[in-house]
């Protein structure tokens, strides 16, 4: 078993655990296992080499799956949702997602996405929506969420977010970086978000 492979299936099981005792999404966890596991090409960005103090930011009882992002991060297919234009070059090179449950992988479900985002501090992450419909588990850090209809929530590790299909919400990170899992479930998994506003 390569390394890549070791830490991909370390992170699916440090990402179950955490799942099977959180509330709302057990039934994510209870999935995970039965799933195809498709390696993918990793992809370096420079959120990759802003990891190593993420730790400090966790929980009880989300620094296993904190500690297992770290460890696995070379072997991930990192991506960006946005341009420099819409975000700023400063938030463009200090964020970054990956897939852990997709269509395409790294574990396959057809009906499903589980990403994990990293934002670092001092960022806004401008009004955005998408047509599934997302829940985040919060791993580290905290942040001020918006999500249109209710009054914005400051969320710590272990919180969870609910976003309705199609409703525009934002992100912003003072003192602390965020790192999230977001689950998708509906139309459109892999299309890319819409962004409502740019930061500049």
């Amino acid at each position: 078993m390569t390394g890549a492979r070791i830490n991909h299936f370390l992170l699916r099981d440090a990402l179950s655990r955490l799942l099977s005792r959180t509330p709302d999404l057990s039934w994510v966890a209870d999935r995970l296992p039965t799933l195809d596991y498709v390696p993918e090409t990793a992809v370096d960005l420079p959120i990759t080499r802003q990891l190593s103090d993420l730790d400090t930011f966790a929980s009880d009882e989300t620094r296993e799956a904190i500690a297992a992002i770290q460890n696995v991060a070379p072997y991930l297919r990192w991506q960006r949702s946005y341009s420099v234009e819409q975000v700023g070059r400063d938030h463009y090179n200090r964020y970054g997602w990956f897939n852990l449950i997709s269509p395409e992988g790294l574990f396959l479900a057809a009906d499903m996405r589980l990403s994990i985002g990293v934002w670092r501090e001092g960022l806004v992450y401008p009004r955005h929506w998408h047509r599934p419909e997302e829940t985040y588990l919060i791993l580290a850090g905290e942040a001020e969420l918006t999500t249109d209809g209710h009054p914005p929530r400051w969320v710590r590790p272990g919180d969870r977010v609910h976003h309705p299909p199609n409703t525009p919400h934002g992100m912003v990170t003072d003192l602390a970086p965020l790192v999230a899992a977001a689950v998708w479930t509906g139309e459109g998994l892999l299309a890319r978000s819409t962004m409502l506003e740019s930061v500049s």
